[in-house]
């Protein structure tokens, strides 16, 4: 009984750290894709897609900064806790590129501009 308990107080801590964690990365997101759409401009439509590659970058970065503040996390620790975001954000940018060149080969799109924001 007494092991069960406890296992149900680290689910909660558990799901408490990654709830701060989606909100950090979330409104980071957010601020990421205003900031992208300020800096590109809206010309057209296609413009306002909900994934652009610099509103992923911003989020990655600064919502892993804001969890290090938050968690206190500094040194060592630190570097290794911005190891696995850092190599997500390469891999989605990969798969970003990969994506595109293939949408831009099949004639889906024909500017991929609007995918990476003010990053050009």
């Amino acid at each position: 009984m007494k092991n069960n308990k406890k296992e149900t107080s680290l689910n909660k801590e558990n799901k408490k750290k990654y709830e701060y964690k989606l909100i950090y990365y979330v409104v980071c997101y957010v601020i990421g894709y205003i900031i992208s759409l300020c800096v590109s401009g809206v010309p057209s439509l296609i413009y306002l897609i909900p994934i652009k590659e610099d509103s992923l970058a911003i989020s990655t970065i600064m919502g892993t900064i804001c969890n290090l503040h938050h968690y206190n996390i500094s040194g060592n620790s630190a570097r290794h806790y911005m190891f696995k975001p850092a190599l997500i954000l390469i891999v989605t940018t990969v798969i970003m590129l990969i994506i595109i060149k293939v949408a831009i080969a099949l004639g889906v799109i024909t500017d991929p501009n609007p995918f990476f924001g003010f990053i050009k």
